[in-house]
């Protein structure tokens, strides 16, 4: 018997986007990219000019982004869309959005606001949640939680893989890139 709920954790970098899309149109389950989500937020919070560290402008702006979120299942798993945009389509791994996810995601009220969208997803049927802590508080009643265990130097590598040709990165920057983005997620 298939799991209803699949959460797939690890550290940034691991693969988790990945491997979870794959398997999504492999077993036609809807997939949702939580950092997508948390990048959605963090680029309303730019683009509306607000302090990624007031907590109450953070909230307000992720109710007012993530209101018109909705999950498109298809044959091949599902798109995120956003006022009927999909989110793969909004360029939400720049530098600046990277940069700010953490300090928008670390606000529970705004967790709360994206654990919101899970559960709509996941009343549609089977569901591939991938994330970092998914396993564990975003989706604790998995089924099936998988945990990606990649090194630093493997995921930095990703990183520098990841980027676009013109803001090609070394792969020491990578890792420093990454070993940030956990410093700040543990705080």
């Amino acid at each position: 018997m298939r799991p209803k709920t699949i959460a797939l954790d690890g550290p940034a970098g691991s693969g988790k986007s990945t491997i979870g899309q794959a398997l999504a149109v492999r077993l036609h389950y809807a997939m949702v990219d939580t950092g997508l989500i948390y990048r959605l937020v963090a680029r309303g919070v730019l683009g509306n000019a607000a302090d990624p560290d007031d907590m109450d402008a953070v909230v307000n702006v992720s109710v007012r982004v993530l209101k018109d979120v909705e999950v498109i299942r298809t044959d091949t798993g599902g798109v995120i869309r956003v006022a009927g945009r999909p989110l793969s389509e909004m360029r939400l791994h720049v530098d600046d959005i990277t940069r700010t996810v953490p300090r928008v995601a670390r606000f529970e009220r705004v967790r709360e606001v994206v654990r919101e969208i899970q559960r709509r997803v996941l009343s549609g049927g089977a569901t591939i949640f991938a994330g970092r802590d998914i396993g564990t508080v975003g989706a604790p009643e998995a089924e099936l939680k998988l945990y990606l265990g990649v090194g630093l130097q493997e995921r930095g590598g990703r990183e520098v893989w990841g980027q676009s040709v013109l803001v090609l990165k070394n792969p020491a920057a990578g890792e420093g890139s990454l070993a940030e983005r956990e410093r700040m997620d543990m705080e």
